[in-house]
């Protein structure tokens, strides 16, 4: 025996995933992802060897929602002692932040010039919806916020804005 340390590593203890359960913080029989991606494998018919199982790679990006059953315990414990799972608390919490409205906080928007908005918004810095919300859902100011949003973000606008403020001057086309 090689008295220099493995590359590998060294299984401390041994657990016996068969009577894994969950932790009280997560619920029901999916997972969302909260990580960019979440690997796992699966266990599926050979296509070269019929009657053989190899294991496949799947992988998961983030918001992705992957039943428990699909996981398998082994990737089940492995996502949930990583942290790689929304929990149902933070699931609520942003369902709860997605169901607020975009709020504004420019006072008279409407009244703004297409220079003071651009000002307002390099100074603010509001993220998309409340960027859009600056339009009040009527087509004229829609048009103003989006040469305002030209104009403060040096030509180019976002693609979330524009897609939003263009979506309120095409109502007004119809």
């Amino acid at each position: 025996m090689s008295t220099n340390p493995s590359v590998f590593g060294k299984a401390m203890q041994s657990e016996n995933l068969a009577d894994y359960e969950s932790p009280d913080v997560y619920s029901g029989d999916s997972r969302t992802i909260k990580h960019l991606l979440f690997p796992w494998l699966v266990e599926t018919e050979s296509p070269m060897f019929p009657g053989e199982t190899i294991l496949q790679e799947r992988t998961a990006n983030q918001g992705d929602v992957v039943l428990v059953v699909e996981l398998g315990v082994l990737a089940l414990e492995k996502g949930e002692r990583l942290g790689a799972f929304y929990t149902d608390d933070e699931l609520a919490a942003m369902e709860e932040e997605a169901a607020e409205p975009a709020t504004v906080a420019a006072e008279e928007p409407g009244t703004m010039s297409v220079d003071e908005l651009a000002a307002y918004i390099e100074e603010h810095k509001p993220n998309v919806d409340q960027t859009v919300a600056l339009a009040d859902n009527d087509p004229d100011q829609a048009e103003k916020v989006l040469e305002a949003e030209t104009q403060a973000t040096g030509g180019v606008p976002r693609a979330g804005v524009e897609k939003g403020l263009e979506a309120i001057i095409a109502r007004s086309t119809q």
